[in-house]
């Protein structure tokens, strides 16, 4: 493609003209979306009005309702809708403003699992330090640095250029925004690597963790039995009730006259 013919974010334009490909997709895309977003709100009236979760659990996992709800609005109002349009003036501003906004909520959501599960290990492994460690100001401020770390993961697209991503409303998918016609390559060189690291984070770090909280619960459960079958056979009172004889001496009598009278003899 020559200078001339090249322009900025023709990647993010519709086709134009809307086919029915486009109309599943857009409303299978936008009912996702409205759907998973209430389903967030419904996490946020439980989290208030269940009182189990009112402690260091419930406010983690109220952090990582909030990256899901960021990433649900875009579905439901941008992604969806655009689809359903197949404009051919969409801003490339916009686009990827939309990709990084809804990149930033993920992000937020990834690491919050992380967290997540954290918390869980604790609560399962040293329940007597629970409330010493996950106190009120730790809380707050795990969640305010991931929060702040998720924008500045997302402050790398910024700061390194020509490595924007947006959706394309004509493939159905986010796509990379070439800068230059003669960039020479057709991929982001930041979003791989980010990908990777919040799979590393959300996937394989917090399926590590929970595997350890298992194992601990699973434990525990071993224990509880087996101390319920020393109960039956080193409690002296479960002995004796268990395996106590059940021979019992009969005794029958019989009368026997004699000559001075009638005597009551014991027999076996």
């Amino acid at each position: 493609m020559n200078n001339s013919n090249f322009v900025y974010g023709s990647e993010l334009q519709g086709r134009g003209y809307v086919t029915e490909t486009d109309v599943a997709f857009g409303c299978f895309t936008t009912a996702t979306g409205v759907v998973a977003f209430c389903g967030a709100l419904l996490n946020f009236y439980l989290i208030k009005h269940v009182k189990a979760f009112h402690n260091a659990f419930g406010f983690f996992w109220a952090a990582r309702t909030v990256g899901e709800l960021g990433s649900d609005f875009v579905y439901a109002v941008y992604t969806g809708p655009i689809t359903l349009v197949q404009s051919t003036s969409i801003p490339p501003e916009l686009s990827i403003f939309a990709y990084h906004f809804a990149f930033t909520f993920t992000y937020i959501q990834c690491i919050m699992h992380w967290a997540v599960s954290i918390n869980r290990l604790v609560a399962v492994w040293f329940p007597f330090y629970y409330d010493r460690i996950f106190n009120k100001k730790l809380c707050v401020g795990v969640v305010i640095g991931i929060c702040v770390a998720s924008v500045m993961v997302v402050a790398l697209y910024l700061i390194f250029p020509c490595n924007h991503i947006g959706y394309s409303p004509r493939f159905h998918e986010n796509v990379f925004v070439k800068c230059a016609a003669d960039l020479g390559r057709n991929y982001s060189l930041i979003t791989p690597t980010l990908v990777r690291a919040c799979f590393s984070i959300a996937c394989a770090g917090t399926g590590m963790i929970n595997l350890i909280t298992f194992s601990k619960i699973a434990h525990i459960r071993i224990v509880t039995c087996t101390l319920k079958v020393s109960m039956t056979f080193f409690n002296p009172e479960c002995r004796r009730f268990l395996f106590k004889s059940s021979s019992k001496v009969s005794a029958t009598y019989h009368v026997r006259p004699t000559e001075a009278g009638t005597h009551w003899v014991i027999g076996a």
